[in-house]
């Protein structure tokens, strides 16, 4: 069980990670002439989030969510308490922003088959084998086309057993394809980081060593541009249409380096933290309030960073527009935190509720 401190850290990671990939996403010359720092750093946020994920999902269920209703409730109320309202809000932000200034969603949204995309985007079929849907504007979506599976087939594993346990992965595992099973690896690094209790057994001059090489090698690993060399490496060998086809997978084989990278430091972060095992009451309150931002953040930045940019239609050669569609996306990012993340509670009643009466009506049928 993840102390306090630890707890926290990985708290400020998350959040800084969902700041990662908005400023990946606004390092947009239509905003700001020049390079935001930071700003190449969005698809290993994304892969961050998937470690994380993956050592959360272990540690709930084996400490809370012990049985599938409350596991499925869970999920459920976390994902849709956010999904839900940016599947509603973005095609009419984008639709709203282009009639006000088109420039800004040039290649960058589409509505053809728009039913078809809600409905894909609603239950995560997105990214299915080869096919990609864009979520309209809402490029981060695809990551939640992947997470969502990875928790399923967890599901699967943990509350099925013999035959039906392997049968069911099987056909979900068919049913997705390659692409979201080529990063199922990554995501279950962090289930086995969780689970390896050994490596609380490392000295803390190891434990340090090991955090300050791994935060180095974080940033090597993006001074160097291994993710481009790779993947320029994977296109020469495999072809246009292999790349094209992977679409947010094509990064796979500088992913499997990085993981590393990010396991090490949140095991050694981790043995670290029980030398300071609590942390300031003050401290751990404003991370936790923060924190509970970080899934609105990364969900609903890129429409609200186009709709604020056509909006303001400023001179990307000036600070003060790229400040000024930045702060107006956090302002709004922090008022629907009230309406999503901030009202979970009333989104595990109403899937507890659904769930007991599927369960009600199976038995009465049956």
């Amino acid at each position: 069980m993840p102390n306090q401190t630890f707890s926290l850290y990985l708290d400020v990671v998350r959040f800084f990670a969902a700041v990662l990939v908005l400023l990946y996403h606004s390092n947009w010359r239509a905003l700001l002439t020049e390079q935001v720092p930071l700003g190449g750093y969005g698809h290993s946020a994304v892969i961050i989030f998937f470690v994380l994920s993956g050592f959360v999902i272990a540690y709930v269920s084996d400490v809370k969510e012990k049985d599938v209703k409350s596991y499925a409730v869970n999920r459920l109320s976390r994902i849709y308490s956010v999904a839900i309202p940016v599947l509603i809000i973005t095609p009419l932000l984008d639709v709203w922003g282009e009639s006000i200034n088109a420039v800004f969603y040039e290649d960058k949204t589409t509505y053809g088959l728009w039913y078809v995309r809600l409905l894909s985007s609603a239950f995560f079929l997105n990214e299915v084998w080869f096919v990609s849907i864009m979520s309209f504007s809402n490029v981060p979506y695809w990551s939640l086309c992947y997470e969502v599976w990875y928790y399923v087939i967890y599901a699967a594993y943990l509350f099925l057993d013999g035959l039906k346990r392997w049968a069911f992965i099987a056909c979900i595992s068919l049913i997705l394809g390659p692409k979201i099973l080529l990063l199922f690896p990554l995501w279950l690094v962090g289930v086995a980081i969780y689970k390896w209790q050994f490596t609380y057994q490392l000295s803390l001059r190891v434990a340090a060593l090991l955090w300050g090489f791994s935060c180095v090698a974080f940033y090597v690993f993006h001074e160097i541009g291994v993710q481009y060399v790779l993947a320029d490496w994977l296109k020469d060998w495999g072809g246009d249409q292999l790349y094209e086809q992977l679409t947010f997978s094509k990064y796979f084989l500088s992913d499997y380096l990085l993981v590393p990278i990010i396991a090490a430091n949140f095991i050694a972060f981790r043995r670290l933290s029980l030398a300071f095992p609590m942390a300031p009451v003050k401290v751990a309150h404003f991370i936790r309030y923060i924190s509970g931002f970080t899934f609105i953040l990364y969900l609903s930045h890129q429409p609200l960073l186009q709709f604020y940019g056509a909006v303001i239609n400023g001179d990307p050669d000036s600070a003060w527009f790229y400040l000024s569609v930045v702060s107006l996306v956090l302002v709004t990012v922090f008022a629907l935190g009230f309406l999503t993340e901030r009202r979970k509670k009333s989104w595990k009643a109403l899937f507890s509720s659904m769930l007991g009466w599927l369960v009600w009506r199976k038995k009465r049928v049956g």
